[in-house]
């Protein structure tokens, strides 16, 4: 019983020492708070260009009728940075055989 008291007493929850008595955050919490921001961010971006690749696949059929059959620009658009890519070697190959997993 008397350990249980002897933790109330203290005055930074759990025996933590970054978080002040006031309840502000020390500047080396802050510090690792913002590093884990920009892992979670560069994740997310990371997350994001490969769903946009992986997307194409899909969205074939529309993309070829916005840009041969006079359908709506957008998908030409969309997926421009895809197909300027995609006349290299190395992720031309790549994404050709996505597609035609995709189409066949």
């Amino acid at each position: 019983m008397q350990k249980i008291i002897e933790n109330q007493s203290d005055p930074t929850p759990n025996g933590n020492p970054t978080i002040q008595p006031d309840g502000s955050i020390s500047s080396s919490a802050k510090k690792v708070k913002q590093k884990s921001r920009w892992k979670i961010h560069l994740a997310e971006i990371f997350l994001g260009l490969v769903l946009y690749v992986l997307s194409f696949g899909p969205m074939y059929w529309h993309w070829y009728k916005s840009m041969y059959l006079g359908g709506d620009r957008f998908w030409v658009q969309l997926y421009a940075p895809l197909i300027w890519f995609g006349q290299g070697e190395f992720f031309g190959g790549w994404m050709q055989k996505y597609v035609e997993w995709w189409i066949l």
